[in-house]
């Protein structure tokens, strides 16, 4: 693979560094990396045509996309960088879809550092990782607030939803004795594999509803993902940011986004 370097927008949140240091090992390139209200649109479009970057990636963060202050220079990006290819990570997910008229509303609850397995479309985001209910697709999520389906845009498809509720993340040191209800990045084995008959595992939370977990826009090559993909915990993360890498050297190098779609 041919090296991609990334901007990455740090939207002061802990976990961009994590973020950082995967897209340094999958792109080739160590990001650039500059805090939301460090640059303006000028300076990126700047970075852009002097070939500094190829792609850009939006950090999760505090706060919301409906407030301007919280998101900094990522609604522009959103807005005006229409060829470039941009990867949203949690608020940055959120910021994709506020941006084409989609509500940001409050989650059912507050989830914070709890996995979830996840099914998909076989979107080319998402190209080989497993799907569905035992199949061993866990996220970290860290959010209250989700995409409100009903309000998506007709230009923004969602290629990525909640199927079994949440559960707490179980790492190997915690029971010695027994398995852990999640399979930890480390494990070679499926997740999943303590649910129940009915697709839920013991004491998880499942909200009635399959919360979006990833949007793909259909003209253009911007991405989001609600959860992390940078987590330790988070099963296919690092395949998912190969995966983003692979289709921005595409998008760079061909017409557009939709030679990227499957037939």
């Amino acid at each position: 693979m041919s090296t991609l370097r990334c901007l990455l927008i740090d939207n002061y949140d802990s976990y961009t560094y994590n973020l950082h240091n995967i897209l340094a090992e999958v792109n080739g390139a160590e990001p650039v990396v500059v805090t939301n209200d460090a640059v303006g649109l000028r300076d990126v479009r700047a970075m852009l045509d002097e070939g500094h970057v190829d792609a850009i990636v939006i950090s999760p963060g505090p706060g919301t996309p409906t407030r301007g202050a919280d998101v900094g220079v990522c609604l522009d990006i959103l807005k005006e960088l229409t060829h470039v290819p941009v990867l949203g990570v949690c608020l940055g997910h959120q910021a994709l879809a506020h941006v084409h008229g989609g509500q940001v509303v409050k989650a059912p609850e507050p989830v914070h550092g709890r996995l979830s397995t996840l099914r998909h479309s076989e979107h080319p985001l998402m190209q080989g990782i497993p799907s569905g209910v035992g199949q061993g697709f866990d996220v970290v999520r860290y959010h209250s607030l989700m995409v409100d389906p009903s309000s998506l845009p007709e230009c923004l498809e969602p290629i990525a939803w909640t199927c079994c509720g949440h559960h707490a993340v179980h790492l190997d040191h915690d029971q010695p004795s027994t398995p852990p209800l999640h399979n930890s990045a480390a494990s070679s084995s499926a997740g999943c594999s303590a649910y129940t008959a009915s697709g839920t595992p013991p004491g998880a939370f499942s909200p009635g509803m399959d919360i979006i977990m990833a949007l793909a826009h259909r003209t253009c090559p911007h991405f989001g993902v609600q959860f992390h993909p940078e987590s330790v915990s988070t099963r296919h993360g690092i395949a998912l940011l190969s995966n983003f890498c692979r289709l921005a050297l595409h998008v760079n190098g061909s017409a557009g986004v939709a030679r990227l779609l499957p037939n």
